[in-house]
């Protein structure tokens, strides 16, 4: 980690991004502000740590990285917890190196070992403690008292005197240059993301939507007019990757197959390497270019299991590499190991694996959502994106690139303030770091469906910071489940007019896609085993109940009252779970209803229960379009998409609704007619299904705003 006194903060008013490098329970509240430091932020530091040697507590904490924030910016310290026989001169040192006014504290480490040396020689014998010491203490107490605090002062001239050396010989060996110019690359509206720094740090490519379509761009570090590169007009581009020796950028097709392509770095010579595939990777000889099978917008939304290939540029050759999931590959500066991240059984950890295939090696494993992975140019670390912290930031790991494990835990990079940090990217030296940052919220907009099938006019319920999905309506037309992932994923619920908002639980499992099963009870999967299940909980908070136990990873609770089950789906299968049982059930496999080129998967049964609505998905996952199956008479009809495709539910037994190119789409199944509502001037949600109220008159979708750009920060060497 960098020296806590040598970070550095920007705050940029077209995105709110504010990044703070260090450990939060350390910072200064100057630095925490994002205000200039100085070496008065180490003798808060200093401070923090004594306090904490002599207390044996921690000074500052939270359950969150904000929350550590809120508290050195804000709770009194607890002068109490000193012992009682800490000395008052020692207690005015802590106090003058834990004032918030930095101009009140010691002005650097000398002073304080002079302190400190004072202390000592004095043997604080004739000290009188805060909360004077009892009269009649037994001998042996106070003998050990001073003990004791001869040994907390030793320690802490020692921390001095480290102090010392430190601002003696800049830094310690072992420490890296810190972070400390942060430059803003782009600020369009709209979304700039997936930055590709190239080798010698002098560009970035990265794709953009400003146009339009999706385009590859690519900006001088320190220009102001970006070049386009990759901008077929029929074609949407994305993830840019440069190669090795900076004359080349590799990108992908984003449709339902994808496609690897590379194209000189000034946009000449554009040729297809693949047929599919996704975020390309190049391997540092230059030869080769991994990838995987899925397009990755949202790392908490997976559609399919993935595996990562490579291919050899010159001849086309693909082998595969993994067996499991496996997206977002990432080269070690040898070459001899690749990095990815993969979802088992719904959670998303970093793995390793040699370039040669075999056994891959976990890097993380807990509940923690990590992606975006990449290697620091000297292979000690990986750093990739983690809402291990809150909101997604950088986090790095120390690894061993030879044999391809962790050998240290995670760290915290950045802390956003208010945004969502991904996809770094290292200049070859090591010295300049690209990222993105996106600022992005979802709120219930409620939308009115006349009976001639016209869409009306949008209406916001509330508009919160976080992501809030309305997901279903209750049977009696006054409640709304919402998904809500603002801090933690749970299930909330308001009046269908947004009031009344409230989170029905708020811990630290994942509860996602909350369906009513009737004006009482709700349905969901959560991870709350360790794998997603389905669940089911009352609207007051109570009756929490595990209905499903199986092998597999279960998604999506989907309701079927008529036909007293509830259907979910794992690893591409169809499952049903009988209603009313007291003790979690087996899921029953269901047969797969095929349709051309792949299968549909159900999200929505009809009210009378006879047929359901889902997406029609390729072997691969890919959305091709949707569809709809009749339980009784067997029949299938499917309405092929784009692949900017939501998920459908059921306006009433005759006509399904479901988002499509950032409109809504309204189609008449009887008479295969469709109506389309829109465009709007906000982003509809795409990954859970409308809500539509009982009386067919009313569509309640997610109506989002996202702005990302990208921005690079640098060290010194």
């Amino acid at each position: 980690m960098a020296n806590p006194a040598s970070m550095a903060t920007v705050t940029s008013p077209a995105t709110g991004l504010g990044i703070i490098l260090g450990t939060a329970a350390y910072m200064s509240p100057e630095q925490a502000r994002g205000r200039t430091v100085d070496r008065r932020a180490d003798i808060w530091a200093f401070g923090v740590v004594a306090f904490e040697l002599v207390t044996g507590s921690r000074l500052f904490g939270g359950e969150t990285v904000s929350d550590t924030i809120a508290a050195v910016l804000r709770q009194d310290v607890p002068w109490d917890r000193l012992p009682k026989n800490t000395p008052l001169r020692f207690q005015r040192l802590l106090r003058h190196c834990l004032d918030r006014d930095p101009r009140n504290r010691l002005k650097d480490a000398g002073d304080i070992r002079i302190e400190l040396d004072d202390l000592i020689a004095s043997k604080v014998s004739d000290e009188v403690a805060l909360g004077a010491v009892a009269v009649g203490r037994h001998v042996a107490g106070t003998t050990m008292s001073r003990m004791w605090t001869m040994w907390a002062l030793g320690m802490m001239l020692g921390m001095a005197i480290g102090f010392g050396l430190w601002y003696a010989t800049s830094r310690p060996a072992e420490t890296e240059a810190p972070w400390t110019q942060f430059t803003q690359i782009t600020d369009e509206a709209g979304r700039e993301s997936s930055p590709s720094i190239a080798p010698d740090g002098n560009s970035i490519a990265y794709e953009s939507n400003v146009a339009g379509s999706w385009d590859i761009y690519v900006r001088r570090t320190g220009g102001r007019n970006a070049t386009k590169v990759a901008a077929d007009p029929v074609r949407n581009e994305g993830s840019p990757a440069f190669s090795p020796d900076g004359k080349s950028i590799a990108f992908h097709e984003v449709d339902n197959d994808g496609g690897i392509f590379v194209v000189g770095a000034t946009g000449e010579s554009e040729h297809r390497i693949s047929n599919a595939g996704f975020h390309p990777a190049w391997s540092p000889d230059g030869k080769s270019i991994a990838f995987c099978q899925e397009r990755i917008v949202n790392p908490a939304s997976r559609v399919l299991v993935s595996t990562i290939s490579i291919v050899d540029v010159a001849s086309g050759a693909v082998r595969e590499l993994t067996k499991g999931d496996a997206v977002q590959p990432a080269w070690s500066p040898s070459g001899t190991r690749l990095a990815y991240w993969a979802n088992t059984s719904g959670q998303r950890d970093i793995y390793t694996i040699a370039a040669t295939g075999g056994e891959a090696i976990k890097i993380t494993d807990d509940p923690a959502l990590d992606w975006s992975v990449v290697w620091a140019p000297d292979g000690r670390h990986l750093y990739f994106a983690s809402d291990r912290g809150g909101n997604f930031n950088l986090w790095r790991i120390a690894v061993d690139e030879k044999t391809g494990g962790a050998t240290g835990a995670p760290e915290p990079v950045t802390i956003g303030v208010g945004t969502n940090l991904a996809h770094p990217s290292f200049s070859r030296d090591g010295l300049k770091l690209a990222f993105d940052s996106m600022v992005t919220s979802t709120n219930p907009v409620a939308l009115p469906v006349t009976a001639g099938e016209r869409v009306g006019e949008p209406r916001f319920l509330f508009r919160n910071a976080g992501i809030f999905a309305p997901t279903s309506v209750s049977p009696d037309g006054t409640m709304l489940a919402i998904f809500g992932s603002s801090r933690t994923e749970d299930v909330w619920l308001s009046q269908v007019d947004g009031s009344g908002l409230r989170r029905l639980n708020d811990d630290a499992f994942r509860d996602r896609v909350p369906m009513w099963l009737d004006d009482n009870e709700l349905v969901f999967y959560s991870n709350r085993t360790g794998k997603y299940e389905i669940w089911s909980i009352r609207k007051d908070g109570s009756g929490l109940t595990q209905l499903s136990t199986s092998k597999e990873t279960m998604n999506w609770a989907v309701p079927d009252p008529v036909n007293r089950r509830i259907w979910a789906f794992a690893a591409g299968l169809p499952y049903t779970i009988a209603l009313g049982q007291k003790t979690p059930q087996i899921p029953a496999v269901m047969p797969i209803i095929n349709v051309d080129g792949g299968y549909l998967r159900l999200h929505a049964v009809s009210r009378d229960g006879k047929r359901f609505a889902g997406l029609a998905l390729s072997r691969a996952g890919t959305r091709l379009g949707v569809g709809w199956h009749n339980f009784e008479t067997g029949e299938t009809w499917v309405s092929p998409e784009s692949p900017d495709l939501g998920l459908p539910a059921w306006l009433d037994d005759e006509r399904i609704v479901y988002v499509v190119n950032g409109q809504l789409a309204v189609v008449d199944l009887a008479k295969r007619r469709r109506v389309i509502g829109g465009p709007f001037t906000f982003d509809l949600n795409t990954n859970v299904m409308p809500a539509v109220a009982p009386d067919h008159r009313t569509v309640f979708v997610g109506g989002g705003t996202t702005e990302a750009d990208v921005w690079m920060v640098e060290r010194r060497k």
